[in-house]
């Protein structure tokens, strides 16, 4: 199934007993000035996995202005 959840104010999301299986992380929204990641993070639970760590790098926003005029 799909769940929508948000980080924390320091941008940290955590989970505990969660599943054994193939999981995988979509970014939906950037912190205010930074561009979302592009592709998901896979993960997979197995029975033996106590700690997985998920990262996403967001690179700032960029605009591009040109005078047309």
């Amino acid at each position: 199934g799909e769940n929508d959840w948000s980080v924390d104010e320091n941008g940290q999301l955590s989970w505990e007993n969660l599943e054994m299986g193939r999981y995988r992380f979509i970014e939906t929204a950037a912190p205010v000035g930074y561009v979302s990641a592009r592709n998901p993070l896979d993960i997979e639970v197995t029975e033996n996995d106590t700690v997985t760590r998920v990262t996403f790098n967001n690179s700032p926003s960029e605009v591009s202005i040109l005078k047309i005029d």
